[in-house]
């Protein structure tokens, strides 16, 4: 595709996006008008747009004049799929679209519609209903919410609901600050133009959009005159042109105004009298962190349909992307995800578009302030167009399903009442598994839903009511209204579907288990009366079913065991290994911060054990220091057994609860395995060898010290290690076996590919400039720089390990001449195999290549590789593609490419080959 075709299909496909059957300027995709946009002559565009119509990229309607509009765009934005490509006139098509689209409309488009725009849309639609002529109404909030947008969507909504007739339009205009206000009025209210004495009325926006919307924007540039024609507008329906004082005209026109701020709106106050509807946009941080980021993932989308290649983003990206603030909200998504994909977009041959953490500009992700606790993410790549939101939300309805599933065979009579709770108390498992604990600090939502105050408002009703639950039961009643923030709209629509089932559910155990009832409903009332929260249907049938599991097995325990240690989730964290290990909750767990008092700490033991109803005797297992002194103070206020046990360890705790659980008492458990749970020592002496880190290179020791270099001008400081060379067909024979593994202690190795060395031993040039994987690095080097000599390596690597860097150390080429050459033979490499290579692979290959053809120049092949002749006898179209591609080098340079080259090159690319055939684009 040429430089004019290009240009032209990007114009389609701009003003494609815009398309809207309700208000649709025909000429603006005819031949004619684009040539005129773009500047080319009329026949060429023709003869493009119809060559695009026939390749299947365009829909063309055969009216006069003829249209084309992108075909992709339409079934993105429509939710369609075309049967054919050619209508004969606007109406058909309009009307295939009306019949076939999948799509939502008007306000349904808006993101958030069923969330933070829910309130906003509502006002909206009912100053849309409002009598025949409706009402006006004022959008403000900051830029780059959304204001345009709802504008249009008012429109729409008008035309759908057929409030309007079938000739209405919309337009829109903005005034500035010391801009020319009477252009615009013209452009408004029309002017007056006189000809030989003739008067003639030119029309201005109010008298074409007939009874459309008019949307103006920023009101609080309005100048007193033009305040007071929109006073008279809102007031008697009527307008004067630009000018005229005498000659009046009627307007049917609805009328939206922008504005940023409320205080704004003030400064026409003698209009707002006449505007009953004020409404404000929430910004970014005032909405729900999905709608951020399915605004993301819709940006994404937009770059996928302008760039015609699919894209793919990682999760880590996504999170990074999520993290950012937008200062000018949705405009600053949409800037910042398509400078994204520029950057991403640099690699030759691919067919699709990777964006990584390190595609991300260095500036927005300092901003993130990412650290290693910021949530769990896996490190799979999502396709932007299959994108799903609310899967944590969905697994919470699978679990909530479970639950409906069991109810129903009680009420059949396939469950007894003591088979139902059996049955559901493994449950509890998938609600724990479906609430999105990493997600509270990276989403930064905690400021709204403070786990610690949840804490302390369950556990003054439980020391009340003498009720014993585990210490995550509230982190667990925390999150479940943290998932009804997150996807509140989602959540509260399924509520309501469900609201059946749900208060069936919650009358039986009303009947049939009052104790916990009871309890649900005094930790109900205190979440409400202290903190505003309201424990919805589903969180109150989850707690039923929790305060039944643990209350069951409260009752049959023989001990009361309590782990207690210091930390903000010490103790917690190893009682629920111990139980997950054990099968069964088996331990308590009493967290201490430190610097906490002992007599504080006693109060909080003895007022969680005095709140079983049992006589168990207690057995404490204690980490260290003043904890192990409770056991005293304890015992003359207890009138119960009482064992304390120190050093406290997972290992100790799981054969403590294995020999009770069979059967052994503690003082038999203390007296005959006391060996047994005795600790285990053994020294491992430090190795004499020097640490050392390897650089190797197939291209030979000198790329291999020129790597080293670079690596060594980029720490921060002289550190006590060894940097050495290493051959790299002594790797590639011996591994780890290598000599220089008895020689030095290795730390790593680093090549431009790995020669059969362990994933974790290896560091490639790729690891190097990737910021993702700086984190290898820092485990590798962390015990010689501090934290922010870690970051400052970061810093350095990025700067000095570029492309250009790397190949700029050839000696006797032109650097700049042999890197265009090498990226240009692989972009024909791509094309003749119809394979798109890798990021990683491209670098390293890039690298591998200047160095070759440099070798060869100076005929320093390498040498001769095992199985050429196998290679040669299966692989001869690939060696023919290779010696195509490099035609040009080959014949610049006057050298030919030797099989053990080619089939070195093969190696690289093998991985690329493999995934095209079995027809996966990813690696």
């Amino acid at each position: 595709m040429n430089e004019t075709q290009k240009n032209i299909l990007d114009y389609v496909a701009k003003i494609t996006m815009k398309y809207n059957e309700n208000n649709f300027c025909m000429s603006n995709y005819s031949a004619d008008a684009i040539s005129k946009i773009l500047l080319i002559s009329r026949s060429l565009v023709s003869k493009y747009l119809n060559d695009f119509f026939k390749e299947g990229i365009l829909i063309k309607i055969s009216s006069r004049p003829v249209l084309f509009l992108f075909k992709k765009m339409l079934e993105e934005n429509f939710k369609i799929s075309f049967n054919e490509n050619e209508f004969l006139s606007l109406d058909n098509f309009n009307r295939y679209l009306q019949e076939n689209s999948r799509s939502k409309k008007d306000f349904e488009n808006a993101i958030g519609s069923q969330g933070s725009l829910f309130s906003v849309i509502n006002q909206c639609k009912a100053c849309a209903e409002y009598s025949s002529k409706g009402l006006p109404v004022i959008l403000y909030g900051e830029p780059g919410v959304g204001k345009k947008f709802l504008g249009r969507c008012f429109y729409e909504y008008l035309k759908n609901k057929h409030l309007t007739s079938e000739e209405a339009l919309f337009e829109e205009y903005i005034f500035f600050e010391n801009g020319n206000w009477k252009d615009t009025e013209k452009n408004i209210f029309g002017s007056i133009s006189e000809t030989e004495g003739k008067k003639k009325y030119l029309p201005g926006a109010l008298s074409r959009i007939k009874d459309g919307v008019l949307c103006i924007g920023d009101i609080k540039f309005l100048p007193p005159e033009l305040i007071s024609k929109f006073k008279l507008l809102l007031t008697d329906n009527v307008f004067y042109p630009y000018g005229e004082r005498n000659t009046s005209f009627k307007s049917h026109a609805r009328l939206v105004f922008f504005t940023e701020k409320e205080t704004d709106a003030r400064k026409i106050e003698e209009l707002l009298q006449y505007i009953p509807s004020i409404c404000k946009i929430p910004n970014l941080k005032g909405r729900y962190p999905d709608e951020k980021e399915e605004l993301i993932i819709h940006a994404l989308l937009e770059q996928e349909i302008l760039s015609e290649r699919k894209i793919f983003i990682s999760s880590k990206a996504l999170q990074v992307l999520n993290l950012l603030e937008y200062p000018q909200n949705i405009i600053s998504i949409q800037s910042t995800i398509r400078k994204i994909c520029m950057m991403a977009n640099v690699i030759k041959g691919q067919d699709h578009i990777e964006i990584y953490t390190y595609n991300i500009p260095e500036e927005l992700q300092l901003q993130s302030n990412i650290t290693e606790n910021s949530g769990k993410v896996n490190d799979s790549l999502i396709a932007v167009d299959n994108y799903q939101n609310g899967k944590d939300t969905k697994r919470l309805f699978w679990a909530f399903g479970l639950v409906f599933e069991v109810f129903e065979k009680l009420k059949i009579g396939v469950y007894s009442d003591k088979d139902f709770i059996h049955k559901l108390i493994p449950i509890i498992k998938d609600f724990e598994n479906c609430i999105p604990y990493s997600n509270c600090s990276y989403l930064g939502v905690d400021k709204y839903f403070n786990d610690q105050r949840i804490v302390i408002v369950i556990n003054r009703v439980l020391q009340i009511y003498h009720v014993s639950l585990p210490a995550n039961i509230s982190l667990l009643v925390s999150n479940i209204i943290f998932s009804r923030y997150k996807s509140d709209h989602d959540y509260t629509k399924w509520e309501q579907e469900k609201r059946g089932i749900l208060e069936e559910i919650l009358t039986y155990f009303e009947s049939n288990y009052v104790n916990s009832t009871f309890i649900i409903d005094k930790i109900d009332r205190y979440l409400r009366n202290n903190l505003e929260i309201k424990l919805d249907n589903g969180s109150k049938i989850i707690l039923n079913i929790v305060l039944m599991k643990y209350e069951k097995s409260s009752e049959e325990r023989k001990y009361l065991s309590i782990i207690v240690a210091h930390g903000y989730a010490t103790a917690s964290s190893i009682a629920k290994l111990a139980n997950s290990l054990l099968g069964e909750y088996f331990f308590e767990a009493v967290d201490v911060e430190y610097g906490t008092p002992v007599d504080e700490t006693i109060n909080q033991i003895e007022g969680y054990i005095q709140r079983f109803s049992m006589k168990s005797d207690v057995l404490l297992i204690v980490d260290m220091g003043s904890l192990e002194k409770i056991g005293e103070e304890l015992s003359n206020r207890l009138n119960r057994n009482l064992v304390v046990i120190n050093n406290l360890s997972a290992k100790l705790a799981i054969d403590i609860g294995t020999s009770i659980l069979n059967g052994k008492d503690i003082p038999e458990i203390i007296e005959k395995d006391a060996k047994d749970l005795t600790p285990e020592f053994k020294l491992f002496k430090k190795q004499s060898v020097q640490d050392a880190v390897v650089f190797t290179s197939e291209n030979g020791t000198v790329m291999a010290e020129r790597m080293m270099k670079l690596f060594r001008e980029s720490l921060p400081r002289e550190i006590d290690v060894i940097f050495t060379v290493h051959d790299f067909s002594s790797f590639m024979k011996s591994s780890t076996k290598d000599k220089i593994f008895e020689q030095y202690h290795v730390l790593f190795v680093a090549g431009t590919s790995n020669p059969n060395l362990p994933e974790e031993k290896f560091l490639t040039l790729d690891d190097m400039v990737e910021v993702g994987n700086i984190g290898k690095i820092s485990r590798l080097l962390g015990g010689y720089l501090e934290p922010n000599q870690l970051d400052e390596l970061k810093q350095n690597l990025l700067k000095n390990f570029t492309l250009n860097n790397v190949i700029n150390y050839l000696t006797i080429l032109d650097p700049k001449k042999v890197l265009d050459s090498v990226l240009d033979a692989l972009g024909q490499m791509q094309e003749h195999l119809a394979v798109p290579f890798n990021g990683a692979s491209i670098l390293g290959l890039t690298v591998h290549l200047c160095c070759m053809i440099e070798r060869l120049v100076r005929k320093e092949a390498i040498g001769a590789s095992e199985d050429i002749d196998e290679f040669i006898k299966e692989k001869s179209d690939f060696i023919a593609v290779v010696n195509i591609s490099f035609s040009d080098i080959l014949d610049n340079y006057n050298i030919s490419i030797p099989t053990s080259e080619i089939k070195y090159i093969y190696n690289y690319v093998a991985e690329d080959l493999k995934r095209a055939k079995q027809g996966n684009p990813i690696s």
